[in-house]
């Protein structure tokens, strides 16, 4: 599944090299999330720092991460990781809780048995 990428820039020149960068960083997210996956960047520069960022909408949840460098590449690296971070995170939450239902149905059912 793709993901859904939009952005803005101000003061900052994107080059079809750093939005194909972008892209490819962020294709990564699928991994951990599903559906309906749609991307905001955001490019600025403040006092010669670049600032990146990106709001990410997938699965009915919002990740929000930023980054800040003198460098644009790493500023847009710091904010994709801390995006995939929370979406791994999330998915392994999800994941242990269905673990936990699994579990739960199972021992229920076991003593249910045990009564009969």
């Amino acid at each position: 599944m793709q993901v859904e990428v939009s952005g803005t820039h101000h003061h900052v020149p994107v080059t079809a090299d750093l939005d194909k960068h972008i892209r490819k960083k962020l294709q990564k997210i699928n991994k951990y999330l599903r559906r309906g996956l749609s991307a905001r960047v955001r490019l600025k520069e403040e006092k010669k720092r670049y600032l990146t960022e990106i709001n990410v909408v997938a699965d009915g949840l919002t990740i929000h991460g930023d980054g800040s460098s003198p460098d644009l590449y790493t500023s847009v690296e710091t904010a994709i990781d801390k995006v995939n971070k929370q979406a791994k995170k999330f998915k392994e939450k999800i994941k242990s809780r269905r673990s936990r239902m699994r579990m739960r149905k199972r021992d229920s059912l076991s003593r249910l048995m045990s009564f009969t």
